[in-house]
């Protein structure tokens, strides 16, 4: 290729194309993976949930019931230390 006594092999052509398709992978991959696609859209994040969502939860082994019985325990523990605090004016 010459463009205004600027050579360039077809090897470095080459080389340069494919620096250009890592470069750009790279981009959107820190697009959509690292910055979870923050800086494209509203739109696009709700998607990426959409989308990971359920293997995030499978990855996490997710149970529902055993969620809701921990929450449930460490609130009527929390409670039931802190019940005392009700029952005194001026604090």
């Amino acid at each position: 290729m010459t463009d205004a006594g600027f050579t360039i092999s077809t090897s470095g052509a080459l080389a340069l194309i494919i620096a250009a398709l890592i470069f750009g992978g790279l981009f959107v991959w820190w697009l959509l993976i690292t910055t979870e696609g923050v800086y494209l859209g509203r739109r696009v994040v709700i998607w990426l949930y959409d989308v990971y969502a359920r293997r995030y939860d499978r990855i996490k082994q997710y149970d529902a019931g055993w969620e809701a019985a921990t929450l449930v325990a460490a609130r009527l523990i929390w409670t039931a230390r802190f019940q005392w605090l009700r029952h005194r004016p001026g604090l």
